[in-house]
């Protein structure tokens, strides 16, 4: 509980400050008289920082201006620059340990010194009840933070903090549907008036099954648990931020070395000459990209009315039995599946390519517009379909796709709330709908990203076995860490007709202009088995954070029309997070180490969805639920029904926003911990600044007391020597 409160005690004596060189001595195992001089060499910094500070040195480092540019703004001087002009071919971070071999994995108690076989050991090898132990005791998430860095570290502890949360969410679920289940069990069936529209028995206690008395009070609940979640996550941010000492990280930021300046001008501050980008320059590029934006959104939006054009097509097709059940609800399904796979990655090229163009200047600017972009596709590629089916046609009653295909949605009638007796008469039940469809997007959707990270890794390997059978062909400007071999000679340099040889480094030809290594590949450096895996660059952590968004979203907008969602919550994310570190530690390059105060824009995409979730789960109840017909037709039977469902509309959203207001208000965003610990630091830099002062005071005394003595001195030696 302490954990899902974030009422967990901060180190004590935690108190930093800035790294100087010259102080080197008085950080914490940084005096080599007392840990050694080896230690404060390798273990001064973690090793996630050292890869840090190698990015930043080699981002921020310019080579002389290129010869032939007469401008210094525009010369193609930096390590990116010479990646996209063929200089050099690929750079990144390399693994700490070959995941290759045969006992990799397999020390027992953290055996291991290496911190990629560590995080295996306890991610992937691990039993689930040690890695959540470790997720709730911080030790599993400061072990990531020290490979990979703060910002993916943010990610895994995100997803555990989340899934924890998510266990109330699924007992109150489960709770709904055993209630529902009850209730379509014990319920009086009664055949519905002739010349009204009928369904099978079987149907009607489904539609019992989602559509109940518990199913508003189950809404009413999730609302309430997304803003806890959403207020208890910011305090659990705020907390790893000071103890991971990031908390002013996006105050001390660096510009990006792609950050293109238009111009010269003078700081009317510091008076210095600096380069910069003037505001209109930055209105002009935003309103392109935005233009860009704006169609691809109305493209995944026709996109979108194709496939309801199907599924109407599908019921208006004179099919009946299990050929009509397929084609409406499995085939749009699958449909759904396929159009959000498909599209997500063509939007997701488009949108980093317009990100690029937008020339932001500090990387936590171009992650915040890379989350925009991918939040706003999420939010219309996956939820679109349901805000049709939940609240659009059931407001819009009978209407017809495409003028052709027809389309109602009609609650069924469940009788009186004081009887349990329930009539067949069914049109087409809009909550029916969206539990199917939901059942099949959110369980098949969820189910089909992962298999879509597991089927890669797995060709990987597949594809990595079988080059282990076959010499690696490493070209031979590549070091190959075998320093010690002979060189080759010019007769073997030359011998180009002579077959391949499988020797260890001691026979080379010449293939084309390129000559050719043939490295046994147990014998090849951690840095060309790097070379092979796949590079860990923005998009991938964008896309695991925005798939977890989504899967919030289902909760928090949808799941009153399916109570079971969080529990297949919990089941995703337990795999997902098996697949994720798998991916990052076995099948993809070292990522590069990356500070961050928070998860960025995403808290806000966060509260977004939590804020929207109120009315859109009232029109979901008001406009699709057959529990609020009924009760409105039972007891306003005068009533226009429209007017009944605004009213509830009104009252349920308001009920919502105001619980949800004083819940955020009732919850400080800093954990009390933090804040004396805070006032403890300052409390102890001012102390340490009035030491300094005093110590500058008496040192200015001895010198002025020095300066008097040697002045009488001098004038006692001179007397003497005059007189």
């Amino acid at each position: 509980m302490s954990y899902m409160l974030t009422l967990q005690p901060c180190p004590p004596n935690h108190h930093t400050t800035l790294f100087r060189r010259a102080r080197l001595t008085a950080f914490a195992n940084g005096d080599p008289k007392i840990v050694g001089i080896p230690f404060v060499f390798l273990h001064f910094f973690s090793s996630a920082k050292r890869v840090e500070l190698v990015n930043s040195i080699m981002l921020h480092h310019a080579l002389e201006p290129t010869p032939g540019y007469a401008n210094r703004m525009h010369a193609r001087n930096t390590i990116r620059d010479l990646l996209e002009d063929g200089v050099y071919d690929d750079w990144y971070a390399v693994h700490d340990a070959d995941v290759t071999i045969s006992d990799f994995g397999k020390k027992q108690h953290g055996g291991s010194e290496a911190l990629r076989e560590r995080l295996f050991e306890v991610f992937i090898e691990g039993g689930m009840a040690t890695l959540w132990k470790g997720f709730i005791t911080r030790d599993n998430v400061d072990l990531c933070r020290e490979y990979v860095g703060e910002q993916i570290a943010f990610f895994f502890d995100f997803m555990a903090f989340y899934t924890i949360w998510t266990v109330p969410a699924a007992a109150f679920g489960f709770v709904v549907f055993a209630y529902g289940a009850i209730r379509a069990v014990t319920a009086d069936i009664q055949p519905a008036a002739a010349g009204e529209p009928q369904v099978s028995v079987g149907m009607a206690r489904m539609a019992i099954l989602f559509d109940n008395t518990a199913t508003i009070i189950f809404a009413l609940g999730m609302s309430i648990w997304a803003t806890l979640f959403i207020e208890f996550w910011k305090r659990r941010q705020r907390y790893l931020a000071y103890v991971w000492d990031v908390s002013e990280y996006r105050r001390d930021e660096q510009v990006r070395p792609q950050w293109e300046p238009s111009r010269v001008t003078r700081n009317p501050y510091t008076r210095r000459i600096e380069r910069s980008d003037p505001f209109p320059h930055r209105i002009i590029r935003r309103a392109g990209t935005g233009l860009v934006l704006v169609l691809c959104t109305c493209a995944l939006l026709a996109i979108v009315a194709g496939l309801v054009g199907y599924k109407a097509w599908g019921k208006d097709d004179p099919k009946s039995g299990i050929a009509g059940w397929a084609v409406d609800w499995v085939g749009g399904g699958a449909l759904e599946i396929a159009q959000v796979l498909i599209v997500q990655k063509i939007y997701f090229s488009i949108a980093g390519k317009i990100n690029e163009v937008e020339n932001f200047k500090y990387d936590s600017q171009f992650e915040d517009g890379l989350i925009f972009k991918t939040f706003l596709f999420n939010f219309v590629n996956n939820y679109a379909v349901f805000v049709w089916i939940g609240i659009i046609k059931a407001m819009l009653g009978r209407t017809y796709v495409f003028g052709k295909f027809p389309e109602k949605c009609n609650p069924i009638a469940l009788g009186t709330t004081d009887d349990s007796s329930t009539s067949t008469n069914l049109s087409s039940s809009c909550i029916e709908e969206m539990t199917f469809q939901l059942a099949i997007i959110f369980v098949g959707l969820q189910f089909a990203r992962m298999g879509q990270k597991v089927l890669i890794p797995a060709l990987v390997q597949a594809s990595r076995k079988a080059i282990k059978r076959f010499p690696i062909h490493i070209p031979f400007r590549h070091h190959t860490g075998a320093s010690k071999t002979p060189s080759p000679t010019h007769e073997e340099m030359s011998s180009c007709a002579s077959p391949p040889s499988t020797q260890l480094l001691t026979h080379v030809t010449v293939v084309g202009p390129v000559p050719v290594l043939h490295v046994d590949p147990t014998l090849a450096s951690q840095y060309a088995l790097d070379q092979e895996l796949f590079s860990y660059d923005d998009w991938v952590l964008c896309e695991d954070f925005g798939m977890a968004v989504v899967q919030f979203g289902y909760i928090a907008l949808f799941s009153c029309a399916f109570p079971l969602a969080p529990c297949f919550a919990i089941l995703g994310n337990v795999v997902g997070m098996r697949v994720d570190s798998f991916k990052m530690l076995v099948e993809y390059r070292r990522p590069w180490a990356q500070r961050a105060q928070s998860i960025g824009l995403w808290t806000s995409a966060l509260t977004t969805v939590s804020t929207i979730s109120a009315p859109i789960n009232a029109l979901i109840i008001a406009f699709s639920s057959s529990t609020f017909s009924t009760f409105a037709s039972t007891h306003f039977p005068t009533t226009n029904p429209l007017a009944a469902s605004l009213a509830f509309v009104v009252i349920f959203e308001h009920l919502i926003l105001l619980i949800k207001a004083g819940v955020a208000a009732m919850v400080p965003p800093t954990p009390g911990t933090v804040k004396r610990a805070l006032r403890r630091e300052a409390y102890l830099g001012r102390n340490r600044e009035e030491e300094e002062e005093a110590m500058e005071d008496e040192e200015e005394e001895e010198w002025e007391v020095g300066d008097v003595k040697r002045h009488k001195g001098l004038e006692r030696a001179w007397w003497k020597f005059c007189c």
